[in-house]
């Protein structure tokens, strides 16, 4: 009798557990993922985010000028996006604990071979735990001879960044060109760059 009581004692705790549960979530308002106001703002212009950003097609029509983000270099030294101007840069996010972006480090010196200082190649560290010590540790026991930084701005935020690596093309007039995700190997990388160059 006691245990039938008790029982029906859950089971109305559950109930009303449940029921209360139910209407909060239905009264909930969620933000609009399509509603950039939703996002977060700090006063600081790289929060214009863009829309939604596509993988592997050209963004051109889309007309998403990159903010003059700055990298803080495994060197010390600061780069920033006006550096860029006038030439295709290859932005690589990665992270050092990354297999698949060491495999990533492969392919971009494939590339760089190829095109030399007609392009640049940015490598960005999302881990801002990092240290700039690290940083210059994991360049030359990687053979990294392109800037390697870190993400200190956000970049990778605003980008809507989701897997490492993940590498965008940003063309000599500062528009954001194309999004990829995951390791991506040179031939492609290479017959990209040549459609963008067109």
């Amino acid at each position: 009798m006691e245990s039938k009581r008790v029982l029906m004692g859950v089971a109305v705790i559950l109930i009303v557990g449940v029921g209360l549960g139910g209407f909060l979530v239905t009264n909930m308002e969620f933000p609009d993922p399509n509603n950039n106001d939703t996002l977060p703002d700090d006063n600081d212009d790289t929060n214009n985010y863009p829309p939604l950003i596509m993988d592997d097609q050209d963004l051109i029509d889309d007309n998403i000028v990159v903010p003059n983000w700055n990298f803080t270099l495994s060197t010390g030294d600061t780069l920033n996006m006006t550096d860029f101007r006038g030439k295709i840069t290859i932005l690589d996010f990665m992270a050092r604990w990354c297999g698949y972006c060491g495999q990533q480090n492969n392919h971009l010196r494939l590339l760089q071979d190829e095109y030399g200082d007609t392009i640049n190649i940015v490598s960005v560290c999302v881990d801002v735990a990092d240290t700039l010590q690290q940083l210059t540790e994991y360049k030359e026991q990687n053979n990294i001879t392109w800037p390697l930084g870190l993400d200190i701005n956000g970049s990778s935020d605003w980008l809507r960044v989701r897997y490492i690596p993940n590498l965008v093309i940003i063309d000599g007039n500062g528009l954001l060109r194309w999004n990829h995700e995951g390791t991506w190997d040179a031939t492609s990388m290479a017959e990209t760059i040549e459609s963008l160059m067109e």
